[in-house]
């Protein structure tokens, strides 16, 4: 989605976000992960999960959400971010 300057592959309304720069991207998932997690206190990529994308959810029946803690930590290691 680079053409979009779009990091987190936002989609509204089923088309892709556009974002003027990367780093509006970024600005707007920083305030996306404020309200929607921060501020009820979930901070780590394990809380996030929590709710984000539960193990057992109805809406995930073969079961990829159980994978999600693993992948979220390999990419934020292939970004170079020390978590």
């Amino acid at each position: 989605l680079n053409k979009y300057n779009n990091i987190g592959g936002f989609i509204y309304k089923g088309s892709p976000m556009t974002f003027s720069s990367i780093e509006d991207s970024i600005m707007y998932m920083g305030s996306l992960l404020t309200r929607l997690y921060i501020r009820d206190g979930l901070y780590t990529v394990e809380a996030i999960h929590s709710r984000y994308s539960p193990v057992g959810a109805t809406n995930d029946p073969s079961n990829l959400n159980a994978n999600w803690v693993k992948n979220v930590y390999r990419y934020l290691a292939m970004a170079g971010v020390a978590v």
